[in-house]
């Protein structure tokens, strides 16, 4: 009866650990997927790339995300860098961050 409880007890405790590593992996890709659409909303929908950094918060997937995306200049012209860096909101480290490259051609699209 002792080896079945301490079997037992550490069958719970891997279920747990694994338990706990999906959820971490699952929470890793969901901001993954919130930061390429902060990239892809920021070459998609801009109307003039100004240097600076914007943030935000949204709903996504029954958890509450906070992001920040920050604009900056590069050596060459019309070229910029964007950092876009997302976590759950409240944690102080991002889940995840990324850097993107946008094109200032100067024309205003998407009015």
């Amino acid at each position: 009866m002792a080896v079945v409880a301490v079997s037992l007890g550490a069958l719970i405790a891997v279920s747990t650990q694994d338990i706990i590593r999906a959820e971490l992996i699952q929470k890793k890709l969901f901001s993954n997927w919130i930061a390429q659409n902060q990239l892809a909303e920021e070459r998609l929908f801009k109307n003039k790339v100004s240097v600076g950094s914007r943030k935000g918060t949204l709903r996504f997937a029954n958890y509450d995300w906070e992001w920040e995306t920050t604009t900056s200049k590069t050596t060459v012209d019309k070229f910029y860098r964007l950092d876009v860096s997302v976590s759950l909101l409240g944690d102080n480290v991002p889940s995840r961050s990324i850097v993107g490259f946008i094109f200032d051609d100067g024309q205003v699209e998407n009015e």
